[in-house]
């Protein structure tokens, strides 16, 4: 939903995700979200960096579609029970 909203999480990972009495999905930790038209993708290291988009890593532009990737990572973990790149080394440059 927040999406058609034009915003982006930018942090979706496990730690994120929550359930409520009545098993809805609820997604919490908006403080590094933004709206996607003002979002500076180059001024800061938004996110946990095993759960980034590779994009976002690197410090490509990007857009919602980094939320996906990080749900699709969090899938991962669900039905395999590993934690995906779980020994990922990051080099900053």
């Amino acid at each position: 939903m927040f999406h058609l909203l034009g915003i982006i999480h930018r942090d979706l990972k496990p730690e994120n995700m929550l359930i409520s009495e009545d098993f809805q999905l609820k997604i919490a930790d908006f403080g590094i979200g933004c709206e996607e038209a003002y979002c500076d993708f180059f001024a800061d290291d938004p996110g946990t960096y095993r759960w980034m988009a590779p994009e976002m890593i690197k410090r490509k532009s990007y857009g919602w579609k980094v939320d996906v990737y990080g749900f699709g990572l969090i899938l991962w973990e669900m039905v395999a029970g590993t934690i995906p790149y779980k020994d990922i080394k990051i080099r900053l440059q």
